[in-house]
């Protein structure tokens, strides 16, 4: 018979207690050995206890029940869409075009939630919308195309919000679009600030009476990379910093952040491509542990022209797998306690908020796009991240350690984003496998 363990035996023992016997393990090597650089500006510790934490943060989450979300583009079919909702796809983006009632023929918005992407609100006129969002990202699409943000651009987005949260009562109109920011190299905190920087610039165009019911249908789109824990605890500080950026503007309650999490291609490959399956199955899960309440995963091979069939369906069965076989919506906030993440995400919260304020200083996110200061603060991140790339620094498997040589390789062409002056600095989206890649294609 197993004896009855009584935990109350054991010897209670702090932080202090733990250093000295880590110390005692590590034969003379110091402590710092266990630090490591997350990402520029932050940095873990492996020796964290409920010292470090306080109490748990509270994200403000009450289920931890994710959309089935994928993501298309303005040349996917109506067969294409209807095959994926077949396969247990419940929230679809896609861009604006004239195809777009082509598109979701046969589709029902009661009961599919349908986030369109687009240029003009003036565009939708006609279509059907009940869940989901209508995102028209001004200061995303400048990022995009160097598109100037002038007064004109500013007051049509202002008369084209307004009719549009007239007229589609449940959809969310109050839209940010951060994925690009993440996928052209912003750090989890840069990233964060960002998305309350842009908010707080919409929110200022729009009359008094509009901005409560305005933060009531928020909608954010942010990029998953493949940092596991960082990618949870960025999710959790943005939850857990809502609530704090709505006080500046009521006192009421608001309804939370609808978080869209994207797989980044940021981290993908090509060479050896279906290795991506793994990327894309710890991105996931960091969307669903952070508490996102809908996730898009591309498909493996997505740094193609074009996807095939498996791809798609392989992504698809991602979410079956995280749901059906792992369970992971069953616990609400399962990271919530946990030393390490909880301290996290306390840092990536802290260093975000003063970022934010930093961005509100210098005079709000438009004026931080205008200056460039901001976009220049990412292209220097990216390229940090890309030369400890190519030093094997930072390690991408299949690329940099462990390439399969039995894998043909793909014909690459480097990429030339520079195409002159444009009235706002762009930021390109990066791939950080891209130049090795490359490289090794010439040898």
């Amino acid at each position: 018979m197993l004896k009855k363990i009584n935990f109350n035996e054991f010897e209670k023992a702090d932080k202090k207690d733990w250093l000295l016997q880590i110390e005692k393990d590590l034969k003379g090597k110091p402590l710092s050995i266990l630090e490591k650089e997350l990402e520029e500006g932050i940095n873990i510790n492996s020796i964290n206890s409920a010292e470090d934490i306080n109490q748990p943060l509270n994200i403000g989450r009450e289920n931890s029940i994710w959309n089935f979300a994928e993501s298309f583009s303005d040349k996917t079919t109506n067969q294409e869409i209807l095959e994926s909702l077949n396969r247990g796809i419940n929230e679809i983006s896609i861009p604006y075009s004239n195809q777009f009632q082509n598109q979701l023929k046969e589709v029902n918005p009661d009961f599919i939630s349908i986030n369109v992407y687009t240029n003009s609100f003036e565009d939708l006129n006609g279509i059907t919308i009940s869940e989901g969002a209508i995102a028209n990202d001004v200061f995303d699409r400048s990022l995009q195309t160097g598109e100037n943000i002038s007064e004109d651009i500013l007051n049509n987005w202002k008369s084209g919000f307004l009719s549009a949260s007239t007229k589609y009562k449940k959809a969310k109109t109050l839209c940010v679009d951060n994925l690009h920011v993440q996928e052209a190299g912003a750090t989890s905190y840069l990233q964060i600030a960002s998305i309350f920087s842009a908010f707080a610039d919409y929110l200022n165009l729009l009359p008094e009476d509009e901005v409560i019911p305005a933060l009531n249908r928020s909608f954010v789109r942010i990029g998953l990379s493949k940092n596991y824990f960082l990618e949870i605890s960025k999710i959790r500080a943005l939850q857990y910093l809502w609530p704090n950026f709505c006080k500046a503007y009521t006192d009421k309650k608001v309804n939370s952040l609808y978080i869209l999490a994207q797989t980044s291609t940021s981290d993908l490959t090509r060479v050896d491509e279906k290795t991506n399956l793994l990327r894309l199955t710890t991105q996931a899960i960091s969307g669903v542990l952070g508490g996102a309440n809908a996730i898009s995963i591309q498909p493996f091979d997505t740094l193609n022209q074009t996807s095939s069939a498996l791809a798609k369906r392989a992504s698809i069965n991602i979410h079956h797998l995280l749901k059906e076989e792992s369970n992971l919506h069953v616990v609400t906030d399962a990271a919530k306690g946990s030393y390490f993440i909880e301290s996290l995400t306390k840092e990536i919260a802290e260093k975000s908020w003063q970022k934010f304020l930093e961005i509100e200083k210098e005079g709000g996110y438009i004026k931080s796009l205008k200056d460039g200061w901001f976009q220049h603060e990412i292209l220097g991140n990216a390229t940090a991240k890309i030369a400890k790339v190519k030093a094997g620094d930072r390690t991408i498997i299949g690329v940099n350690k462990f390439e399969n040589n039995l894998e043909p390789k793909p014909s690459l062409q480097q990429q030339n984003d520079e195409d002159g002056f444009t009235p706002i600095v762009k930021i390109p989206k990066v791939n950080y496998a891209a130049d090795v890649e490359f490289e090794k294609t010439l040898k």
